[in-house]
């Protein structure tokens, strides 16, 4: 993901962020193709698209956001641009929604690049680049029954954890978690299973 990511990265910074959401191509990046239309959101339909974390740009003056995917082999990346009201804002949504174990790269006013995703801030715009999931028939999610949500491009899947054993046997499934408190559980189940 780093280098798919950060391939598009300059794109997007060297589009400038006035008019960052009016030139958002997948194509100004060699071998990377839009592979669906550029979906548009206002305050009034972001929930469809954030589904649970839509507040978390409408408090930092969510003005507007454009989202195109982009494909590149076997590669797909998703990427926002959501407009704010100021510069301000933009960079306040990025330091909310950064992980502060992580470093801050040299993108825009602030940046982050992880595993699987990078933003920046920029301006009025927020930018995130994430890679879709390496199951995009929904083959696994759906095997485990694990129910999708959101009307948008991009669908996630309800947080589940299945506890599976060495031989392969489901041993506990848990539905709906919190990230923020769920290892702790499932570190003393493992405990309990190894007893």
């Amino acid at each position: 993901m780093r280098v798919a990511s950060l391939a598009l990265v300059p794109v997007l910074l060297v589009a400038g962020t006035a008019r960052a959401q009016d030139v958002l191509s997948c194509q100004l990046a060699p071998g990377w193709t839009q592979s669906e239309a550029i979906h548009q959101y206002t305050a009034d339909n972001l929930y469809d698209y954030k589904d649970g974390g839509a507040e978390g740009y409408l408090i930092y003056g969510f003005t507007g956001m454009k989202s195109i995917t982009c494909k590149s082999g076997a590669n797909t990346l998703t990427i926002d641009v959501s407009e704010m009201n100021d510069a301000d804002a933009a960079y306040g949504l990025f330091a909310t929604n950064r992980d502060p174990r992580l470093p801050i790269a040299k993108i825009g006013m602030g940046g982050q690049v992880q595993p699987l995703s990078a933003t920046f801030a920029k301006g009025k715009c927020y930018v995130e680049i994430v890679e879709n999931a390496a199951d995009p028939g929904h083959k696994v999610i759906d095997a485990y029954g694990v129910p999708l949500s959101g009307t948008g491009p991009v669908k996630y899947a309800q947080r589940d954890t299945f506890l599976i054993s060495p031989a392969g046997k489901i041993v506990k499934v848990w539905t709906g978690v919190n990230p923020n408190t769920h290892s702790d559980d499932v570190l003393a189940e493992i405990a309990t299973e190894k007893k």
